[in-house]
């Protein structure tokens, strides 16, 4: 699998200080993306798919250090911090998983992970996975 690296510590939810704050102190480079792997079980076109990006340049970032341009390195943070959150709130990256493919009454019946395609999507998914947290059923 190309070079192995320590999941780095980052912000579990979307909350606009921290997230901003890690952006200001953090370059995200493609080492970040294989880590979203580490929070879901998602597919592979599936998730390049979220991130806007072909699944050869996706695969590829498993082997080699690309700088992101600042668009693509605050949608990475955002996405694993969205699933972070998520692992924490379902238990497992099964469940979350599950969830995130799973057609949605309040998502407009649509599959939850359509929603990562955007930075918005990803914050509305955070403050769902927040309310889901409160007691909410979502």
């Amino acid at each position: 699998m190309g070079n192995e690296y320590t999941i780095p510590e980052f912000p579990d939810s979307v909350v606009e200080e921290a997230f901003v704050a890690y952006l200001i102190s953090h370059t995200i480079s493609s080492n970040y993306v294989p880590f979203i792997k580490e929070f879901t079980t998602l597919n592979d076109e599936i998730i390049s798919d979220c991130l806007n990006i072909n699944v050869k340049t996706y695969r590829s970032y498993r082997d080699k250090t690309v700088e992101l341009k600042p668009i693509q390195q605050e949608h990475t943070l955002a996405m694993l911090s969205v699933l972070k959150h998520g692992v924490k709130v379902f238990d497992s990256k099964e469940k979350l998983t599950e969830w995130l493919q799973k057609p949605n009454y309040f998502f407009d019946n649509l599959p939850p992970f359509q929603f990562l395609k955007t930075i918005s999507g990803i914050q509305f998914l955070d403050h769902k996975l927040s309310s889901i947290e409160s007691g909410d059923t979502i």
